[in-house]
């Protein structure tokens, strides 16, 4: 039997412990606006399921959702995680379409 998927996967990520990552830009389709809409990125331990390590609001721009994580948010991240985004539309509808996974090397601190 063959599997469906409904959300698009992400390639592998990897970086390094305080890193500012590139900025995702994510387009929706489907919608004529983003009026009332919202999008949270959520980081997720992927050793415990559930365990959310980091959650941040996307902003909008035209018709896609941007955000970007920052050396700040990164340097408190070491091993692998779960990285999804979650739109809410106007009406309180959640869509999660978005995922993959994260790696974050740790680096010597200091110096």
């Amino acid at each position: 039997m063959n599997q469906v998927k409904f959300y698009q996967k992400l390639p592998e990520m990897v970086c390094l412990q305080g890193d500012t990552l590139q900025i995702f830009d994510i387009p929706v389709i489907g919608l004529d606006s983003l009026s009332g809409c919202s999008m949270l990125c959520i980081i997720e331990d992927s050793s415990v399921d559930g365990a959310v390590v980091l959650s941040k609001s996307c902003t909008k721009e035209d018709n896609s959702f941007r955000i970007q994580l920052t050396s700040e948010e990164t340097a408190a991240l070491s091993g692998t995680y779960k990285i999804h985004f979650r739109m809410t539309d106007a009406d309180g509808l959640q869509y999660r379409k978005l995922a993959g996974m994260l790696t974050v090397r740790p680096v010597a601190q200091g110096g």
